[in-house]
């Protein structure tokens, strides 16, 4: 399975790939040479669609997010993937189909929506900051994953009054270590700043209107 990612593929041939819940952690196959000297993992994260669900998307935006882990060291390298086990994830799990609206698609009868997270499909951006590892969607949490086994450990609150709101998948890193994000509330007509210092904890207030939910 880890070979698909290894050959270019058009993005319509890449969309009618299904697959598995997650990929254990495999060598893989190098032609040429690694350096020796590079040891770490890069992480990265897209849209995919899940093996055993009878229905598509009709969009590329709108898979639910597959991370991917290349872990490199002593001339080696090894991959795994696996989904992001967001709030989305885990309802359709249940059903066994896709339910929810997304980017570009809405499903006869869909699943009612409370709250952001209720169609994060984690699958824009992913970064590590502080001591989190974070997959990013632009309209709803950042979701913390396991840096080693890429379980998901939930949404990030940086703030109680914040549960649930959008952080953008696009974050500006500053020169000291910190991060800047934005929210964007387009049914409420606001937006959240987010000041994180570079020990991963909001430096400073979060800039956000009261009434940012369901305003």
């Amino acid at each position: 399975m880890s070979a698909a990612f290894a050959d270019p593929l058009t993005l319509s041939e890449l969309f009618d790939i299904r697959l598995p819940n997650r990929i254990d952690e495999q060598p893989l196959k190098i032609y040429g040479k690694i350096p020796p000297s590079l040891h770490g993992t890069y992480y990265k994260v897209g849209p995919a669609l899940r093996a055993g669900f009878p229905n598509a998307y009709r969009h590329l935006f709108d898979g639910d997010g597959f991370v991917q882990l290349f872990r490199f060291g002593s001339g080696s390298v090894s991959h795994a993937g696996r989904f992001v086990a967001t709030s989305k994830y885990q309802s359709e799990t249940k059903l066994q189909r896709y339910s929810l609206a997304t980017f570009a698609t809405v499903f006869e009868n869909a699943t009612p929506i409370k709250t952001p997270d209720d169609i994060n499909a984690a699958n824009t951006n992913i970064i590590v900051h502080g001591d989190r590892t974070m997959a990013l969607w632009e309209g709803a949490s950042a979701w913390q994953l396991d840096p080693q086994t890429l379980s998901s450990m939930g949404p990030v609150d940086w703030k109680k009054s914040l549960t649930h709101a959008p952080f953008s998948a696009h974050p500006r890193p500053d020169r000291d270590g910190s991060l800047w994000n934005f929210g964007h509330v387009p049914w409420a007509g606001k937006l959240i700043l987010y000041p994180i210092g570079h020990d991963g904890l909001s430096k400073r207030p979060v800039k956000c209107p009261r009434d940012w939910y369901g305003a």
